[in-house]
């Protein structure tokens, strides 16, 4: 009966390694997505500064001030402000369901108060009762100004990728409360809290109400095409495209760029080393399973496996991402015709004599 079992674990094992197969193939792909990627630091690079002079559709950046001649506020609880957006966000004290399933897919349900943005609809919980949710009494707002610029020239909200929005500091001179509302903090944030519980010990029902804000800046950086006084999308939504606001100077914006090239390459290679540390576990499932015969080298075995797995993950991707990045650059596949070239004069001249016809 052992046997048996051992011999279905073996076959079931050679499905594993096909799938292996395929996830060990596929993170190539995904290294070659990692690496072949636009630097847009090099794209920031291609940009000049702006001035009196530069003409339409031209590849621009500007320093100056980020700023717009309105005033914002979300009509409600925040009074006018020089705000370029505001972001209000009303969470509830709610029930919220968790389902969790046991070795014999059984399904138990959990319910638990917390604070949520997308109150769950009661009515549809496995077990309503005593878990009923009101209706959240205030929505989610989001305002942005209608126009706005930076150095003078108008830009577009809607498309420009924006620094992120800051958690904004609510006192009596910024806001209005109602009735039994007050201010409250936590480490994140200042809310308006309204309900019948207290902020440390709410009660269903009650709300809390935050606010995030795209402030006006004396010094940031914009990236984009000069159309008039207006600066566009560049490149429109291709994706070497370029329509940024970054805070502080050029130089300020290069090296956020380039940190984001560097950050998001490391990432990809650390993803793709997990990806092919897996399909290498797959593709050598039969051999993980074989070892069961071996009583007492079946844990040991198991565990160097995974160990040669990860130091081949580690090798195999540091080396096919050298290679890729010296083949997918000017430099390298200058330097890789060269050494082609050179190889072929050097065989062909040290090829050996042919062999003299006999008289």
């Amino acid at each position: 009966m052992a046997q048996k079992h051992f011999g279905d674990k073996l076959v079931g094992s050679i499905g594993w390694l096909l799938l292996g197969i395929v996830v060990f193939l596929g993170s190539f792909w995904l290294l070659h997505k990692s690496i072949v990627r636009t630097d847009y630091t090099d794209v920031a690079d291609r940009s000049v500064e702006i001035t009196e002079s530069a003409e339409d559709s031209e590849f621009v950046y500007v320093t100056g001030e980020f700023k717009s001649d309105e005033l914002l506020s979300d009509g409600l609880y925040l009074d006018e402000g020089e705000y370029l957006i505001v972001d209000r966000t009303v969470e509830m004290f709610a029930w919220t369901e968790n389902v969790e399933k046991d070795e014999d897919d059984f399904k138990y349900y959990n319910y638990e108060p917390k604070w949520v943005d997308e109150v769950p609809d009661s009515r549809e919980f496995n077990d309503p009762r005593y878990h009923e949710n009101p209706e959240k009494p205030e929505r989610n707002l989001r305002e942005e100004v209608g126009t706005a610029t930076v150095g003078g020239y108008q830009v577009d909200l809607a498309k420009l990728r924006l620094p992120s929005l800051k958690a904004l500091e609510l006192t009596e001179e910024n806001v209005t409360l109602y009735n039994y509302e007050e201010l409250q903090s936590d480490e994140d944030y200042d809310y308006i809290f309204d309900g019948y519980g207290t902020f440390e010990e709410p009660e269903i029902g009650d709300i809390r109400i935050r606010f995030e804000v795209l402030e006006p800046d004396s010094k940031v950086t914009v990236f984009g095409r000069l159309d008039g006084n207006e600066l566009v999308p560049h490149h429109q939504e291709q994706e070497k495209g370029l329509y940024r606001v970054f805070d502080g100077n050029i130089d300020d914006a290069k090296s956020v760029l380039s940190g984001e090239y560097k950050t998001a390459g490391t990432m990809g290679e650390i993803g793709v080393m997990i990806v092919m540390f897996i399909g290498l576990l797959l593709i050598l499932k039969p051999l993980s399973v074989s070892l069961e015969l071996i009583p007492f080298l079946g844990k040991f075995g198991k565990g160097a496996l995974v160990v040669i797995c990860a130091i081949l993950a580690f090798v195999i991707t540091k080396i096919a991402a050298t290679i890729l990045a010296v083949v997918n650059s000017l430099l390298g596949l200058a330097v890789i015709a060269l050494v082609v070239i050179g190889l072929g004069i050097y065989f062909y001249t040290n090829k050996p004599a042919a062999p003299k016809p006999k008289k």
